[in-house]
């Protein structure tokens, strides 16, 4: 080998070896953060001066002597309470100006940062037990807790206030709330109101049909039943439940606004000249799964577009969010002979965005049938047909119904 080319490659080796010696954390698969002068304002700083994410920061140097096996500790944590709290690392021996801004004079230094206006707090770190309990000790001493207690005084106020947000119910038989309770809570503030019954409230634990602790429920108002959490009691899978329907619901404006705008307290809305604008027509980023039926459809074909949307109804990797709703073909006879209903049940598909799209189902109105077009979407494989804004049908202004 020519001896240029060999220097090449022992040169190339060793700066390959340095950088993967430059971390105490596998970060290609661990939950801890990077932290470097380039992120650290913006994750570190604004996250405590904006949010009220309590978070975890390890500070080391590769030869401190005991960081390697604090890092298996903060990695375990931060696999068991990712998105409850935030965990990072920062390697003073490549980032010393954080350091030294952050006053770390001692390695390692595990820091807590609360929310403002709390201060940081270092905990002391053993030189050979474990540090793991007094990390989660600390942390959790300071993460916001918005659920609230709720008793048969105050349920009906609790779900009725702000119709449009949907409400979560925690039935335990624990005393406090649970860190995994909180941190939900906290992820999802302003989108889902929490609130926590004792079990015992004997009334409401009858109401709401509990058998067994801990429980979850979502109530929705204009919803016929809660909707019971069946999964494991974990946060990465409850909070994906529970993100449904945060993202399904609008918050904000007056409880007056929310009342009379009953589509946005439902999952599957009907679609009308009221409507259309708040849950299709006027959105984008969206695919509105369009049903269309004489009259009010019944419950079974209801319930198969709930269950749709317990699946569809968050972004997905091309970025689009199915909305499932319904149109009375009876009432609305311009949209029904546009879409060439004939009397069955049909659905289609309606890309509302700037360059309108239109697909029709094809298949048979069940969760089978409606999934395969949607991965068929999702695969790229569908054939949307272009839809002019002035192709699209108007809507009946005369009924009485509204």
């Amino acid at each position: 080998m020519n001896r240029s080319v060999l220097i090449t490659f022992i040169f190339v080796g060793l700066i390959m070896s340095s950088v993967f010696a430059r971390s105490v954390y596998d970060h290609k698969q661990s939950h801890v953060a990077v932290v470097s002068s380039l992120n650290f304002i913006k994750l570190v700083q604004k996250t405590k001066e904006t949010t009220k994410t309590v978070q975890v920061l390890h500070f080391y140097k590769m030869n401190d002597g005991h960081s390697t096996r604090i890092a298996k500790e903060v990695d375990s944590l931060a696999n068991q309470y990712r998105g409850i709290f935030q965990f990072g690392a920062v390697n003073c021996g490549e980032e010393p100006t954080i350091c030294e801004k952050e006053k770390i004079t001692q390695f390692p230094t595990v820091r807590v940062y609360p929310p403002l206006p709390l201060p940081s707090i270092d905990i002391e770190v053993p030189a050979d037990s474990l540090v793991s309990n007094d990390i989660l000790k600390l942390a959790s001493r300071y993460i916001h807790d918005n659920s609230v207690e709720v008793n048969t005084a105050n349920i009906d106020t609790f779900i009725a206030e702000h119709p449009a947000v949907p409400k979560v119910l925690l039935f335990t038989d624990k005393k406090g709330t649970p860190l995994i309770y909180k941190g939900l809570s906290v992820a999802l503030e302003g989108k889902i109101f929490f609130g926590i019954v004792r079990h015992t409230e004997e009334a409401l634990i009858k109401k709401y049909q509990v058998k067994k602790f801990p429980h979850i429920l979502v109530v929705i108002v204009g919803e016929r039943k809660p909707i019971p959490y069946t999964g494991e009691m974990k946060y990465q899978d409850i909070f994906n439940f529970l993100n449904v329907y945060s993202q399904t619901f609008v918050p904000g404006g007056t409880q007056e606004q929310s009342a009379t705008k009953s589509w946005l307290n439902e999952l599957v809305p009907e679609m009308h000249i009221k409507s259309a604008r708040d849950i299709c027509l006027g959105q984008e980023g969206i695919l509105c799964v369009l049903l269309f039926h004489s009259g009010k459809p019944d419950v079974a074909i209801i319930d198969t577009f709930k269950t749709l949307h317990s699946q569809y109804g968050i972004k997905h990797e091309r970025g689009l969010q199915y909305k499932f709703m319904w149109i009375d073909a009876a009432q609305e006879q311009k949209w029904a002979q546009f879409f060439k209903f004939e009397g069955s049940p049909k659905v289609v598909l309606i890309n509302p965005g700037k360059r309108k799209r239109v697909l029709d189902h094809e298949g048979e109105v069940t969760i089978a049938g409606l999934k395969s077009t949607i991965e068929k979407i999702t695969n790229g494989d569908a054939r949307f047909k272009r839809l002019a804004d002035s192709d699209i049908p108007e809507f009946s202004a005369v009924r009485k119904d509204l």
